[in-house]
């Protein structure tokens, strides 16, 4: 009513789904794209930004950090932020021609000078929202005195909340807020989807061209690794993948304020020649098609619970903390069975509850070295390992039981051992509760 015009991010889920207040009728909702005006596979779309959202840059944008430091940010956020001093600008621009500022028709020309989605059969033009930003274009509009023509300084009447019902207009569409906590996410009911998985980290360049630059960029006799520790920002123009057995089953796709700490990790655990496997937790945001034509789901990677390993290295840590201050060779073949069974029997894509309860497990092997050392001192085989529903779990939470059974390796007669232990996986990080349980079975 007072003229006043918000600017929001569209939002970073990947998906068809709406943000509050960006989905308000009024407001100027901003996707992100990269430096070739493709839409971000993170950048979200939907019916409501069709005719009120444009794409701005949104990769490598500098920003502020804490302790007066800047650093390179990439999402929907970023782009905003562009827009917002773009319509300053606009505004300024009026001004100097002795006109009243006039925030919402500097809206109206950012949207009617849109560049177009680019035609092609194999792409959503849904994606691209109203179009990209066309500053030159928008700028002319308002040189030439157009705005005036299209729009005057009064909202009209569709983004006005009706006084009479107490709410917003009936044709804004009703949108629940997502991205807030793991249970809405996006429009249709549909919740944001955690992964808790495992594999080896690798890269893809996405397009030839990519490689092509980078190949051209890399000094002769310097290797990939070589190149990105000295030009560090580059490791966001690279597709980060998860890898089972050599196939590429996820694309890492770190985002927000504190991306280029993620990309710092996985640039240090692809440098480590001895790490084996990582883990990657996370949120499911949209695909990303790989330089072979593969298009596999994205991850936003939550950093903090980053983990890379190699199985005899896990296993000197394991020495450190083992209750007689030593681990023996027996108990230390047995966690390499347990580990390896993991990766390659139970091997999964860590979406369902049940596989980030197990693949946890495995990251969190100080919890089972008790278990592995009892089992070697009574001669005693893994057998199954199980996950199962916990009937026991505090409020909000989302508990699983990770049974492990073993068998007598001496007299398959005799009495096995079950050992449990439980973990929560409500969090995009999971954890586990209380302490490791145990008892015999009869065979």
């Amino acid at each position: 009513e007072k003229n006043v015009l918000i600017v929001a991010a569209a939002g970073n889920d990947g998906c068809d789904c709406l943000h509050v207040p960006a989905s308000v009728a009024s407001v100027l909702a901003v996707g992100a794209m990269d430096v070739l005006g493709n839409p971000i596979s993170f950048s979200n779309w939907g019916k409501a930004y069709q005719d009120q959202g444009i794409l701005a840059l949104g990769e490598n944008i500098l920003g502020a950090t804490p302790g007066d430091g800047t650093e390179l940010m990439s999402g929907t956020s970023s782009a905003t932020a562009i827009v917002s001093g773009i319509v300053a600008l606009l505004l300024s621009l009026q001004l100097q021609q002795g006109n009243k500022p006039n925030p919402h028709a500097i809206r109206h020309a950012l949207l009617k000078s849109a560049l177009p989605c680019p035609s092609s059969p194999n792409f959503d033009r849904q994606r691209c929202l109203s179009g990209s930003l066309n500053i030159v274009a928008a700028y002319r509009l308002i040189k030439q005195g157009e705005t005036k023509k299209m729009f005057d300084h009064k909202l009209s009447e569709e983004m006005i909340p009706s006084p009479d019902i107490g709410h917003q207009h009936p044709q804004t569409e009703f949108v629940t807020p997502s991205g807030t906590d793991g249970d809405c996410g996006c429009k249709g009911g549909r919740q944001i989807q955690l992964v808790y998985a495992l594999g080896e980290l690798g890269i893809d360049f996405g397009t030839q061209a990519c490689q092509d630059s980078f190949t051209q960029a890399i000094p002769a006799g310097r290797s990939l690794l070589d190149y990105l520790d000295e030009e560090p920002y580059a490791a966001s123009s690279l597709i980060w993948t998860l890898n089972l057995d050599a196939t590429p089953i996820y694309a890492i796709l770190p985002t927000g304020a504190y991306a280029s700490v993620t990309y710092e990790r996985l640039r240090s655990f692809l440098g480590d020649k001895q790490i084996e496997r990582v883990a990657i937790p996370g949120y499911l945001a949209g695909n990303v098609k790989l330089l072979s034509g593969q298009v596999v789901p994205a991850i936003i990677p939550e950093v903090r619970g980053m983990y890379s390993w190699s199985t005899s290295a896990l296993i000197e840590q394991l020495k450190l903390v083992a209750p007689t201050g030593s681990l023996e060779e027996k108990p230390q073949q047995k966690i390499r069975e347990y580990l390896q069974r993991i990766y390659y029997e139970f091997r999964n894509l860590g979406v369902t509850p049940q596989d980030r309860a197990l693949n946890f497990s495995a990251t969190n092997a100080f919890q089972i070295t008790d278990v592995m050392s009892a089992g070697a001192s009574a001669e005693i085989g893994l057998d199954t390992i199980t996950v199962e529903k916990s009937p026991v779990c505090l409020p909000d939470s989302d508990c699983y039981d990770v049974t492990l059974h073993f068998f007598n390796l001496q007299d398959s007669r005799r009495a096995g051992k079950v050992y449990r232990f439980a973990v929560d996986v409500s969090d995009v990080i999971p954890v586990s509760i209380g302490a490791v349980r145990s008892w015999s079975i009869a065979s």
